[in-house]
């Protein structure tokens, strides 16, 4: 069986919800399988459901609301959160030395999220991108996007991406996140 493949993944989200019959019959009727949507996207969910079968346990979270293209059924998000409050999860996230990187998403484009600076004085937020999706030109692929309190994006840095420049913000915008649990 494939690891990826729609069976395999519903055996081990029954291993990681004890509660799990309700959504594996919406899972059985979804298509969310990387091998079984038309672009193999891969979300978060997916993350979360590999890192478990390695051991790895995590919060599956909505920013701001739920995005009806995403492929991850609503039900198995554990809540909704706004920025504010996922600025907090990150700042307490990465003060751990054993962090490893968030993953966000938002039906379009997907990143990881692997450190966070504050300037206060300024009032931004950067936060420190990795598109692993990027491998061609060496400055491409690692951003600090600057952010207000807000979630509204002021500044990509170096600005070479299109797609993440003009796409990672958070105002009025739905996210799908997986924040692994540095404990493991």
């Amino acid at each position: 069986m494939t690891f990826g493949s729609k069976n395999k993944l519903i055996e081990i989200y029954k291993k990681m919800s004890k509660n799990s019959n309700e959504i594996v019959k919406i899972l059985t009727k979804k298509i969310f399988a990387p091998f079984e949507n038309e672009n193999g996207w891969a979300e978060p969910f997916i993350s979360q459901l590999i890192l478990f079968e390695f051991g790895f346990e995590g919060e599956l979270l909505l920013i701001n609301n739920y995005n009806k293209s995403s492929y991850a059924p609503k039900e198995v998000f554990n809540r909704t959160i706004d920025f504010k409050e996922f600025i907090n999860i990150l700042k307490k996230h990465f003060l751990n030395k054993n962090s490893i990187p968030i993953i966000l998403d938002d039906s379009f484009v997907s990143v990881c999220v692997i450190g966070i600076k504050i300037d206060e004085k300024n009032k931004n937020i950067d936060l420190i991108i990795m598109d692993p999706h990027s491998s061609n030109v060496p400055e491409i692929g690692l951003y600090i996007v600057k952010l207000d309190y807000d979630g509204n994006k002021i500044e990509l840095i170096p600005n070479k991406n299109v797609l993440v420049s003009e796409n990672v913000y958070f105002c009025n915008k739905s996210w799908m996140v997986f924040i692994p649990n540095v404990n493991n």
